[in-house]
């Protein structure tokens, strides 16, 4: 094939449109990625209610957090890769992943006290999770 001024120009036009339009599709993405992890993230205790009852004095605490897909975003660390494995994974792997970041979080001392408990920062986020949702 032959190149073109108006090859290049077509080249290029495609280039552009593809740039513009990725980060809307990421974005949307992200957003159905979300939705899906707040719903899985709330549903992540059986006790609902000692869930919830935790989760509101963890927010009376921390109102700051009062936002479900802040708080997503803090359990992942802000990390886009972990929050597709966790989707991947399927319900049977949640609770193995979870537990991990629970460790994690003891091992580097990210822990919240609620109502004299000791919490990872992680349970307590779930637990405010379940309360926002």
């Amino acid at each position: 094939m032959r190149t073109t001024r108006r090859n290049c120009l077509h080249l290029m036009l495609g280039s552009s449109i593809g740039a513009l339009t990725y980060p809307v599709l990421t974005l949307l993405r992200d957003s159905e990625t979300s939705t899906l992890l707040v719903a899985t993230l709330a549903n992540f205790f059986q006790d609902k209610g000692s869930a919830k009852a935790v989760g509101v004095e963890y927010l009376r605490s921390h109102p700051a957090e009062s936002d479900a897909e802040l708080l997503v975003d803090r359990i992942f660390a802000g990390d886009a890769q972990r929050r597709v494995e966790f989707i991947e994974a399927g319900a049977a792997a949640h609770r193995t992943l979870l537990g991990k970041l629970i460790r994690e979080d003891f091992e580097h001392g990210r822990m919240v006290q609620v109502r004299g408990w000791m919490l990872s920062q992680t349970e307590a986020r779930l637990c405010a999770i379940a309360v926002l949702v």
